[in-house]
Order: structure tokens, then C-alpha cells, then sequence
């Protein structure tokens, strides 16, 4: 599949979107192209989008037993999270060549570049502030920009990790920073009132409050990223990459007042062996 390239044009000045691509479906070339599918549908919306990703499954657990095989129970802070950071980095770079592939362009940033800084322990900083403008600017270059997540700098340009549901917060963010939409992309099609994995009928949410959706706990979506959004008052959702791909307007919006089920999507629940 190519697509033809869409111009920037003035009055997208305030279209912007923030997707964050989740490691739970960066596994493969596949979801490569199912990123750029998604991409290229908000694109022909008009909107100037912001790619945040993870580092692919497995990717982060996999350095950090590397540079544990190498140097020990406890590696000097600033150069773990410099050398955990690579996940991420090596994302967006797969990303925008991906991008390329399919006749998109992409502006691939990092934090610096990004006045992304943050403040705190290495492996476990909170976000502070973002150069909106510089970011806005790279995203006109051509309609896309590259991000990696759960890494900022801090006020020495060393790098930090945001923790667990880095990539989550760091998405979220960027979007109140930019006044920007913001969409997770994960594997599941939204949030539901309990695992749809067990025997149990699990049913999902069209909008969830914060408190609703933090109490559902971190197995899809880290409190972090909820508490983020709720003390800025910046609503978010979550849907699955292939729905983003398809263009369907599913998945589970987070922030409204009172949370309520989709009608529409069928209850589930897992199959029994």
C-alpha cells in the first residue's frame, strides 16, 4: 500500500492529535503498517499528528537484563535510563521508515530536541515541560512527527525514564501541552469492566470518569497517564491499532462526568477450554 503525501495547509493549525503506540502491538512489520494506516487516516482528516510510541514487546525487559549481564545488580542511573531509552528510539526510527515506505514523511524527534524535560529520579521522573513550539514546527515540516516515549531530559540534558506507564504519560502530556486530541492505541478495543481474558462476561465502556477508569487498575491503562489527565482536565481515549487503522470510532473515551457502557458492542467473554 502507498499513499499519496498530504500537503500541510494553514487552517490545520489547530488539528492536532497525539497517538500513542503501545508495546503490546509493536511486535512486528505488521504493526508497522497498521501504524501507518491509522496515521495516514488522520492525516486525510486534516490533522497534524504526533507519534509517541514504546519500545517494542519485550524490547525494555530484554536491555535491562543486558545491561544487568553487563554491569551488575545496580548500573549507574543516568546511563541505564540513556541505554533503556534505545527501545524507544529504535521505534520511531522504524516508525518513519515506515512511514517513508508507504509515501508519508515523518519528522523524527528526541527529547531534547523536543524540550521534553522532566525532574526526578532517573528511573522514575515526572514530566515538567514540553517546547510546544518546536514540536508544532517539526509536525508542519510535513504532518508527522516521532516522539519516542517514557524518556524526557532533565535541566543537564541527561536523559530520565518516566517510570511504569511512561509512554502512556508521555503521550498524555504532549497532548495538554499541545491542546492536542489524544489517542492510545493499544491491543485491546477500550476498556471494560473487567478482564475480558477471564470466564467472566466483560463489558465495555464508551466513557469512563477518571476515578472510574483508575479503579480499574494498570493492566491496560497506568494511573499515572489517568491522574496526568485528570489534574489538567484533558480527556483522552483508548482503542485498539487495528481500529485506528480501519478508521472505526470505537474504543473508550476517558473524562466525562458519568461513565457509561457501549450498547452497541456485544458483551465477552472468554472462551472456555
Amino acid at each position: 500500500m502507498h499513499y499519496r503525501r498530504r500537503a500541510w495547509s494553514a487552517n490545520e493549525g489547530d488539528a492536532l492529535v497525539v497517538l500513542k503506540v503501545g508495546g503490546s502491538v509493536l511486535r512486528d512489520g505488521r504493526s508497522i503498517e497498521l501504524v501507518s494506516q491509522a496515521v495516514h487516516r488522520h492525516r486525510e482528516r486534516g490533522r497534524l499528528v504526533l507519534i509517541v510510541p514504546s519500545a517494542f514487546y519485550g524490547e525494555t525487559d530484554r536491555l535491562l537484563k543486558a545491561a544487568r549481564d553487563v554491569l551488575g545488580a545496580d548500573p549507574e542511573p543516568f546511563a541505564l535510563a540513556e541505554y533503556l531509552m534505545c527501545g524507544e528510539r529504535a521505534a520511531a526510527a522504524l516508525i518513519v521508515a515506515g512511514l517513508v515506505r508507504v509515501g508519508l514523511h515523518a519528522e523524527l524527534l528526541d527529547a531534547a530536541r523536543a524540550g521534553f524535560l522532566g525532574k526526578g529520579r532517573p528511573s522514575n521522573a515526572e514530566p515538567v515541560s514540553l517546547d510546544s513550539g518546536s514540536v508544532v514546527r517539526a509536525m508542519k515540516e510535513s504532518g508527522i512527527a516521532v516522539l519516542p516515549g517514557f524518556g524526557a531530559v532533565d535541566d543537564r540534558g541527561r536523559a530520565l525514564l518516566l517510570g511504569r506507564g511512561g509512554s502512556d504519560a508521555s503521550a498524555v502530556f504532549c497532548g495538554i501541552a499541545l491542546g492536542a486530541e489524544v489517542r492510545l492505541l493499544k491491543d485491546v478495543d477500550g476498556l471494560y469492566d473487567r478482564d475480558p481474558a477471564d470466564s467472566e462476561i466483560a463489558r465495555r465502556y464508551a466513557a469512563l470518569s477518571y476515578l472510574d477508569a483508575s479503579a480499574l487498575g494498570g493492566r491496560v491503562l497506568q494511573d499515572r497517564a489517568c491522574n496526568l489527565a485528570a489534574g489538567h482536565g484533558h480527556r483522552f481515549r483508548v482503542e485498539s491499532l487495528e481500529d485506528a487503522a480501519e478508521g472505526r470510532e470505537r474504543g473508550t473515551l476517558v473524562g466525562v462526568a458519568s461513565s457509561v457502557f457501549d450498547e452497541d458492542a456485544p458483551a465477552r467473554c472468554a472462551e472456555v477450554a
